[in-house]
């Protein structure tokens, strides 16, 4: 497992960077308040503007809560005040002669309070006196959106509209398990009362970086060369160049990610083989600890060896030339150090 993620990791990171690098060249830019150039379907295309959207203000009639004009989403979350269960397990050694020990395990469970937008069940609690309500009477989450989601003259496809998200909060209300608002927030919940929140997401400049469709619909590229998606939407004014390095930081920050799971699972595998080896030396007190190191060390070691020539070979098929560079720079700089020694012992 740990080889595949390490060598389709380094794939995916060249396939990215192709990608993008496609894209900076291809990528026409379009002033959103200009009416869409229909010569420009299916080609890729970014821009700048503030997202807009039609229809009345948004309102949750159920609720009584009006958004501000330029809300584009009105959010409800409606949340439960109930019981939950958390499992614990203790370990405690227990001596059992001739310098052996058993692990002991003991399980208990803790009880809290906390605010939940879907039901806990309490049936299968191991104490039966803590009950949670089988239902939220008080109603369930809702998103009421503006329809045709848009930035000046281009419309947000469904994959950028679900990027405008809610999170300003503009209401907290407070009600008792059968509805019954409380006038004002109570010191001390009880089991069953119900938060309702309400947030909204507002229009803001945004920069996109998109294939143009049919009437000027924002969607998701495909590079045909490495069949990979490429799309931005960004807060604020920003350059293609701007874009296009933040999302090659991104790619570059989950290929270290990549490598390095891949490298803890390759230890995690190594290490396991050590287990009969490690059982067989547990009962004696001198030669488990160093048994012990000896196997995170050296399979630590083993490990880190074996994920470098995974993704230099990688490297090798993926990348030729950045491979042969590194590896004739890395020779270089022995040769060089080696020649060094050489004079310097004649000196």
């Amino acid at each position: 497992m740990s080889f595949l993620i390490l060598w389709f990791n380094e794939a995916n990171y060249v396939a990215a960077q192709k990608a993008l690098g496609n894209a900076g060249k291809k990528a026409k830019y379009v002033d959103s308040a200009s009416p869409v150039e229909a010569e420009k379907d299916d080609e890729l295309i970014w821009l700048r503007g503030r997202t807009a959207g039609e229809g009345p203000t948004l309102t949750d009639k159920h609720f009584r809560v009006t958004a501000p004009e330029d809300a584009l989403k009105l959010k409800r979350v409606v949340e439960m005040y109930q019981w939950k269960e958390t499992k614990h397990i203790d370990k405690r050694e227990i001596p059992m002669g001739n310098n052996q020990t058993r692990v002991e395990k003991t399980e208990r469970f803790s009880y809290s309070k906390v605010w939940s937008s879907s039901v806990i069940r309490s049936d299968n609690f191991k104490d039966r006196t803590h009950r949670n309500p089988p239902e939220i009477k008080v109603g369930s989450g809702e998103v009421i959106s503006k329809p045709n989601l848009r930035v000046g003259s281009y419309k947000l496809g469904p994959g950028f509209a679900k990027r405008i998200t809610p999170t300003s909060e503009i209401s907290r209300k407070y009600f008792q398990y059968y509805g019954d608002p409380y006038p004002t927030t109570p010191a001390d919940f009880k089991i069953g009362d119900t938060r309702v929140t309400h947030t909204i997401a507002r229009a803001k400049e945004v920069t996109i970086l998109a294939r143009q469709g049919a009437g000027g619909e924002l969607s998701e590229w495909v590079d045909k060369s490495t069949g990979r998606s490429v799309y931005a939407f960004q807060h604020g004014r920003k350059s293609l160049d701007e874009i296009l390095a933040s999302q090659l930081s991104t790619e570059g920050w989950l290929c270290v990610f990549l490598r390095l799971l891949g490298f803890v699972l390759m230890w995690m595998g190594i290490s396991m083989t050590w287990e009969p080896l490690v059982a067989i030396v547990s009962p004696i007190p001198i030669l488990a600890p160093l048994i012990d190191f000896a196997r995170n060390v050296g399979t630590g070691l083993a490990a880190a060896v074996l994920s470098t020539m995974t993704i230099m070979v990688a490297w090798l098929y993926y990348r030729p030339l950045v491979a042969v560079t590194v590896i004739a720079a890395c020779s270089a700089m022995i040769y060089h150090k080696e020649l060094a020694a050489v004079f310097a012992s004649y000196m």
